[in-house]
Order: C-alpha cells, then sequence, then structure tokens
C-alpha cells in the first residue's frame, strides 16, 4: 500500500503491530513506524506482552516516538468471555496505562476501539431513514469485549481530551489467506454442503488497507475525540456470502462450492448473545481527511478473483 502522501506525523509507534490492522498501518506508515509483537515476532518489533510489561518501560525502550496508535488486545468476544481477567488486563488496564504514560511524555495517542461499542439488537429496516450509529450516539455494548473497549475509551479520552478513538468497522482484507472475514467465508464455501451464515447481522465492512490508511490520516490531521472508520454501506453476512459464491463460481467454474443457507445468529452457540446491526456512519472521517473508504462490493470481488480452490474446513461462519 502506498504511504499516505504528506504526512508529517513524525515516528510511531503501533502496538498489536503483529495484527491484522497493526500489520498494514506498518506498511501504511513505512520507515516512519515501530512495532510492538506478543507471540509473532517480526523483523525490527518490540516484544510488548501488555498483560504483564509496564508501559511507561515500552516507551522508555522503543524512545523518540511523536505518537501512539494503540491497537493491541485479545480481539474477539469468545475469547474475552473465555478469560475476562486477562482480557481486562489487555483491553483496559494496559491501554489505558499506555495512554496516561504517552500523555506524560507529550506523545499523542489513537485507540483502536470497535463496532462492538454498540449492541443493536435488530437490522434496523423498520427505522426510516437509519443509516448507522454515529460517533454521537451512546454506547451499548452487548459482549463482554465491547464493554472493555468502551471502558478504554471513556478512560483514555478522561484523562485525555486530545486523543482519537477510532471506533473500527469490520475489517478485511482482499488478499486470500491474510486473515479476517473473507478468508473465513471463502474457506466455508470451499467445502462442498451446505454453510449456514447470518441473515440478521449487519455492518459496514472496510478492507484493512483503508483502515490503516484512514489511520494514518487521522493522525496527521490532529484530529481529536471519537471518529468511526468503516465502509460507506452497510451489508449482512448472508448477502456478502451471497456475492462472495457467485465471484469465486465465475473464477474458477470447476470448483464445488457449498449452498448459501440463510438463518438467523441466533442459531449460533456462542457464549454471549452477538448484536445484529452495528454498522456505523463515517461522516465525521469524510469531512475531517477527506477519505472515504471502498465499497465492500470491490473487496469481494478482488477477494475471488485471486482465490484459488485450497484448504476446506468449517461450514458455518457467524
Amino acid at each position: 500500500m502506498d504511504k499516505p502522501g504528506g504526512l508529517g506525523i513524525g515516528r510511531v509507534l503501533v502496538t498489536g503491530g503483529s495484527g491484522f490492522v497493526g500489520r498494514a498501518l506498518r506498511e501504511a506508515l513505512g520507515g516512519g513506524c515501530v512495532g510492538t509483537y506478543c507471540g509473532r515476532a517480526f523483523e525490527g518489533g518490540v516484544r510488548y506482552d501488555a498483560a504483564v510489561d509496564a508501559p511507561g518501560d515500552l516507551l522508555d525502550r522503543v524512545g523518540g516516538v511523536s505518537h501512539a496508535v494503540i491497537a493491541h488486545a485479545i480481539a474477539t468476544p469468545d475469547a474475552c468471555a473465555a478469560d475476562p481477567e486477562t482480557a481486562r488486563r489487555v483491553n483496559v488496564d494496559s491501554c489505558a496505562g499506555l495512554a496516561r504514560a504517552c500523555r506524560a511524555r507529550g506523545i499523542g495517542v489513537l485507540f483502536c476501539s470497535t463496532e462492538l461499542a454498540f449492541g443493536g439488537g435488530v437490522v434496523r429496516e423498520d427505522r426510516a431513514g437509519w443509516s448507522g450509529y454515529s460517533e454521537g450516539d451512546g454506547p451499548s455494548p452487548q459482549t463482554l469485549y465491547g464493554r472493555l473497549k468502551v471502558e478504554a475509551e471513556r478512560s483514555i479520552l478522561g484523562a485525555d481530551a486530545g486523543a482519537v478513538v477510532v471506533r473500527l468497522g469490520r475489517v478485511v482484507s482482499d488478499a486470500p489467506g491474510r486473515g479476517g472475514l473473507l478468508d473465513e467465508l471463502a474457506r466455508g464455501l470451499a467445502r462442498p454442503g451446505v454453510m449456514r451464515v447470518a441473515t440478521d447481522q449487519r455492518f459496514c465492512p472496510i478492507g484493512v488497507n483503508d483502515a490503516a490508511r484512514a489511520i494514518a490520516l487521522l493522525l496527521d490531521r490532529g484530529v481529536e475525540g471519537v471518529v468511526h472508520v468503516a465502509g460507506p454501506s452497510a451489508v449482512t453476512r448472508f448477502e456478502m456470502a451471497q456475492r462472495l459464491r457467485a465471484a469465486m463460481g465465475q473464477v474458477q467454474p470447476e470448483a464445488a462450492l457449498a449452498e448459501v443457507e440463510g438463518v438467523s445468529i441466533e442459531a449460533f452457540a456462542t457464549p454471549e448473545p452477538r448484536p445484529k446491526d452495528v454498522s456505523l456512519r463515517i461522516d465525521r472521517l469524510v469531512e475531517t481527511t477527506g477519505f472515504r473508504p471502498e465499497v465492500w462490493r470491490g473487496l469481494v470481488d478482488r477477494f475471488a478473483a485471486r482465490w484459488r480452490p485450497a484448504i476446506r474446513t468449517t461450514t458455518a461462519c457467524r
């Protein structure tokens, strides 16, 4: 990905630099970035275990950064529900502690939060003109993961009004094998049979490279407060799976693909109920940066163009 032109933000620390978004952000920032990892080392990375390491010690080891992007987390609702104590240490205590240490050193802070700050109980087709949650809507998290992220948001902004909190929509990659929702759906489709997909879970997917570009631009513009970073239009999992199946079939007409069966998200056994509509409005992102991410359909079609029949695994995607 090309580095956004004209950035004057200095050297940036990216915690969680080995993660899905962290990797893309390191690529976007190029040589102006130092990333951390915990379990997955990479060249030039700094090891940081957020569950035990002191945030101030990390900043002293890294040295000379102008901004910190706090992107480390126990990043799935199921993992948080399985170990709430560790999830709190990593997703709240370490993030808030790092933000405080940054503020004491005059380092700008951007915290990566989540669409799961909201907990829409229905797909909002009955609400005339509704096109997603805005930054002014009060959080209503339905999962422990979402509640911890909201708690960290409030702690960080309470200590530093100049910080920026980015609520990320569903982040996807158009490159097979990079992880994310499209990889999950493609693995299910690659196994003949029936793949059940939720018809009543809606979100605003954003490409991982677009998410990284948006974060870099927000840093460069000196934006403060909460900003939603998501795609410009909403889609259900079922709709996305249908389009992906059709596109994969065009690329590899000989491939045996699963049929897509639509069911309610409630048909899947999860430790906690999942929200049904977490669509985000991105008006503030567009107004402050001039950047509008790509619509999800292009991401799906490019993924399918690069896809080849491979490993066959699960038949259920939620």
